[in-house]
C-alpha cells in the first residue's frame, strides 16, 4: 500500500516532468539514474531520498520538502509566508493573484512588467531631455 508522501512525491515527479517538458528518460539522465528508478516514483512505488532527492532539488528548483507536500500544504505554506512577511496589503494582493496563475501567464506577466518597466524609464528620459533636466 502507498504511503500518503509516497503519492505526494510521484504527483511532484510528474508535475515536473509536465512542467519542463520532460520524459522520465530525460528526468533519469540529468540525475544520472536508471529511467526504471523515475518509473518507480512516478509510480509511487518508491521516492526520491537522499543524494538523487538533493540532485533532483538542485536540477529542478524546488526545495526537498515540496516533493512531499500536497498542494493544501503548498497552500499554507505559500499562505503562512505571505503572513509572516512584512508586506503591504497591495503586495500580498500582488502574490496571491500571481500564485493563481498558470505558470505559462505568470512568464507573460512578468515580460509584460519588464516591458512597462523599460517604456517608463525610456519616457521619463525623454521627458526630462525636453525640460532640459538631468535625471539622478
Amino acid at each position: 500500500m502507498k504511503d500518503q508522501k509516497s503519492i505526494n512525491s510521484s504527483l511532484r515527479i510528474i508535475q515536473v516532468l509536465k512542467k519542463n517538458g520532460w520524459s522520465q528518460s530525460d528526468l533519469a539522465r540529468r540525475l544520472s539514474l536508471s529511467p526504471q528508478a523515475i518509473q518507480q516514483w512516478v509510480k509511487g512505488i518508491s521516492s526520491p531520498r537522499g543524494t538523487n532527492l538533493k540532485k533532483l532539488s538542485e536540477i529542478t528548483g524546488f526545495p526537498p520538502h515540496w516533493f512531499f507536500m500536497d498542494e493544501a500544504e503548498e497552500k499554507a505554506s505559500h499562505s503562512n509566508v505571505i503572513k509572516s512577511a512584512k508586506l503591504s496589503e497591495q503586495h500580498r494582493i500582488l502574490i496571491e493573484l500571481f500564485e493563481k496563475l498558470p505558470e505559462s501567464e505568470k512568464n507573460l506577466l512578468i515580460d509584460s512588467l519588464h516591458e512597462k518597466q523599460r517604456h517608463y524609464d525610456k519616457l521619463l528620459e525623454e521627458l526630462a531631455k525636453a525640460r532640459g533636466k538631468k535625471i539622478i
